[in-house]
């Protein structure tokens, strides 16, 4: 029989960790290259191309999970971290082969791109290993909690890990701890103790045909538009903020980037410590949040169209993004809850690989169309985003199939690995 709680801590702690090794490297990527070349295109490609290599992993996920059924999940989790942690070490290699700033950009965007990719696979069986560990509903929830909670202390901690390293050591440093992080996480997913039998969380089935199509077109629309969210509600602070600073150009984005980033995450663990003590908001409306997190873009874009002074525009995009993090990290612990619920066993693997794929190829192309407003305009770029975020919002408000996934699960175990 597992033994949830030790389970619980290895998963979280496990991702936690990875999460603040891999978030600092890819922050202090962003601003390293930014710095040496000035050109946002570049720290814009960085973010894609992490992203990019993950489709075809994703969208054959299904595939993928059915032909490695015989090996664990916690065996496949350490694999991928011992590869992901080999590729950043022939990149500290290179960090002293490579005397070319410009080359050595070039160099991390591809070892980004790779870990990236591995990261696909790494997914994927994060996913799966929550069938082995959590058993009951209650469990699904506090694991999803706990993994937004997780993601929140990684955000945290790594870009004041980048600030530290950045200021005071050559950018290797911060590669050689990227690696250890890896390393811890990999032999902690190892050493949980999974299942013999897979939970499956079904949601209730005392419906007749017609009604299983329209509230499963209902559950694939409301999947994609949260989806899709999820891919662009981070440019603000991800690619988007070099551009942000072009509309300040008294402030240095290497300086304030930092700080800002660090605020961010914050108050993005903020929300998941009170998400975890109270009990209230594990089962605040998804509709809501989706409203609030729409309603604060639009008055951010207001802002930046009405008011002349800097400073008041900086604070303004400060309190609103971070408003939009506490917002986003309540809003996706419930969402990967439900997305477990909407799906059973044999469909879960394959709705998560193609929202998954349609949010990369989407949220890339969008990326990309914002960053080619912002060399005509920044604030075109925020217009746009912003739009598109009520967009999809109000899309997934209206699709949310909230009456499903309100009602008592009922738990099935099949067999599955041992």
């Amino acid at each position: 029989m597992t033994t949830f709680k030790p389970n619980f801590y290895k998963y979280t702690t496990s991702l936690s960790i990875s999460l603040i090794g891999s978030e600092a490297f890819k922050f202090a990527s962003s601003l390293y290259i930014y710095k040496i070349t000035g050109d946002f295109w570049l720290v814009s490609i960085l973010y894609l191309l992490i992203q990019l290599p993950s489709i075809i992993v994703y969208f054959f996920s299904q595939l993928i999970v059915n032909r490695t059924k015989k090996i664990k999940d916690k065996t496949i989790l350490l694999f991928c971290d011992l590869i992901s942690a080999f590729v950043l070490a022939s990149s500290v290699l290179l960090f002293f082969i490579i005397r070319n700033n410009f080359s050595f950009s070039i160099i991390l965007i591809v070892v980004s791109s790779t870990v990236g990719f591995i990261h696909s696979f790494r997914f994927i069986y994060i996913k799966n290993i929550v069938y082995y560990i959590a058993k009951n509903n209650e469990q699904l929830k506090k694991i999803n909690i706990a993994t937004s909670l997780a993601t929140a202390i990684g955000f945290v901690i790594s870009p004041i890990l980048s600030f530290f390293v950045y200021k005071y050591f050559d950018f290797y440093y911060m590669i050689i701890f990227n690696i250890l992080t890896y390393l811890t996480s990999g032999f902690l997913y190892f050493w949980i103790k999974m299942s013999s039998e897979k939970t499956v969380f079904v949601a209730n089935k005392t419906i007749n045909n017609d009604q299983k199509t329209y509230k499963f077109k209902h559950n694939w629309l409301f999947i994609l538009s949260c989806s899709l969210i999820i891919g662009i509600i981070l440019y603000p602070r991800t690619s988007g903020l070099p551009q942000m600073f072009k509309l300040f150009p008294q402030y240095s984005v290497q300086e304030w980037g930092f700080y800002l980033s660090i605020i961010f995450s914050s108050v993005s663990l903020l929300a998941s410590l009170l998400q975890f003590w109270v009990s209230k908001l594990k089962n605040i409306s998804i509709s809501w949040l989706l409203a609030l997190m729409s309603l604060s873009s639009f008055i951010w874009v207001l802002s930046l169209i009405f008011v002349k002074k800097d400073i008041i525009n900086l604070i303004v995009f400060v309190i609103i993004i971070s408003v939009q993090q506490f917002l986003f990290s309540l809003f996706i612990s419930l969402f990967y809850t439900v997305s477990f619920q909407l799906f059973d066993k044999e469909n879960f693997h394959k709705q998560n690989g193609i929202s998954l794929t349609i949010r990369i190829i989407t949220s890339s192309l969008i990326i990309i169309f914002l960053t080619y407003l912002a060399t005509i305009a920044t604030i075109y770029a925020f217009i746009a985003y912003s739009i598109l975020l009520v967009l999809l919002s109000t899309t997934a408000i209206i699709f949310n199939p909230h009456k499903n996934y309100r009602k008592p699960l009922k738990v099935f175990k099949n067999k599955g690995k041992s």
